[in-house]
């Protein structure tokens, strides 16, 4: 059950990561306040791309990790997620909850994504108002006859930059498989029992890294 919420996640950080904003890109996170929705997913999916793990350069990776969660809005996505639960949960648990979820996206959903995408011929759709934001679709077509990956990502302005809250696939918003996922693993063991369960597998990502670089 813990295994099908990562798988999510990973989904998930797929749209994350389209805001990193490094590899022969000179702006910073305040260059990209100008960034139109669909410039700010080109940027990413080049800058993931060229992305290393294990890291070859910690100085560098510490830096492409805070201009990729600058382009995050995680706290809506997981608090959201999260709907039938948030307001029963303390201060604590909600600054350990994103807590967790901050350093799994870094350790796990960056890593995998960075795999997924990898030199795929990536295709964009028309940009679209949606709701309070926008939405731009992407397809990934991979090298081989496996079926092209359609998705769509949903950014919003947050404090003066384009921000992604959520990412559709198959039909499907993320924000929605994660609050399945939570939903199930909290009627089991309550909220204490999703934060062990994200500790676990923080773990887990640490010692495969470890031994990545060994």
């Amino acid at each position: 059950m813990i295994q099908q919420m990562y798988h999510y996640l990973r989904r998930l950080t797929f749209g994350v990561v389209c805001f990193l904003m490094w590899a022969g890109f000179s702006a910073g996170a305040d260059g990209t306040r100008n960034q139109t929705p669909d410039q700010a997913v080109k940027t990413f999916l080049k800058t993931v791309s060229s992305m290393e793990f294990p890291a070859i350069d910690p100085v560098r990776h510490v830096e492409l990790v805070r201009q990729a969660h600058a382009y995050l809005d995680l706290e809506t996505m997981g608090s959201q997620a999260l709907a039938d639960h948030w307001a029963g949960v303390s201060t604590e648990e909600r600054q350990v909850f994103f807590d967790l979820l901050w350093k799994l996206v870094e350790t796990v959903a960056y890593p995998k994504n960075r795999n997924l995408i990898g030199n795929e011929k990536i295709i964009y759709g028309e940009t679209v108002q949606a709701g309070d934001g926008f939405q731009v679709p992407v397809n990934v077509q991979t090298e081989d006859e496996a079926p092209a990956v359609s998705m769509s990502y949903h950014l919003s302005e947050k404090e003066g930059r384009w921000k992604i809250d959520d990412m559709v696939l198959d039909d499907v918003s993320i924000i929605e498989d994660l609050k399945y996922q939570f939903d199930k693993i909290i009627a089991e063991s309550e909220f204490p029992g999703l934060l062990e369960s994200m500790r676990r597998r923080l773990a887990e990502s640490k010692v495969k890294t470890k031994n990545e670089k060994v």
